[in-house]
């Protein structure tokens, strides 16, 4: 099937109701810790969204990090929030959306970055893009929010 996917800068504001939606979204995938909705959104000085537009209809967004740490030498293009619409998933557009950010990361000069829960099923789409685990974060769950 053909798609004619585009990124289209957008204020980051625009996607504040998105991002509470895609938290609810990863109370599906992080059984360990379940988001706070509570929780004022905010945005780095250096975060930029943009829509992800199929034939101009919005399918989804992507919000993008340029991170620098001068002690370590690592410049790095951060991957903060990759979400699209459920209807829209299993369907190659997510390949084709990291293939741009890819390219952009190239052009920039930096390494492709981000963090991902253990059970997101975008793993394998991470992985079947060259991502490679850097390091691990295991955690030790003792309290239960729900229970405070």
């Amino acid at each position: 099937m053909n798609y004619n996917i585009t990124l289209e800068r957008e204020n980051n504001e625009y996607f504040k109701d998105w991002i509470y939606k895609i938290w609810h979204h990863h109370d599906t995938i992080d059984k360990l810790y379940q988001c706070d909705y509570e929780t004022e959104i905010k945005f780095g000085k250096n975060e930029v969204y943009y829509k992800i537009l199929n034939d101009n209809k919005e399918i989804g967004f992507i919000g993008l990090d340029l991170r620098d740490d001068e002690i370590l030498n690592q410049h790095t293009l951060y991957i903060s929030r990759f979400y699209i619409d459920d209807n829209y998933r299993g369907m190659g557009i997510g390949e084709i959306v990291l293939k741009k950010v890819i390219s952009m990361a190239k052009d920039m000069n930096r390494d492709l970055e981000l963090e991902v829960f253990g059970d997101n099923p975008a793993i394998h789409l991470y992985e079947k893009m060259g991502f490679k685990v850097h390091y691990k974060d295991m955690i030790l769950k003792l309290i239960d929010k729900k229970e405070v």
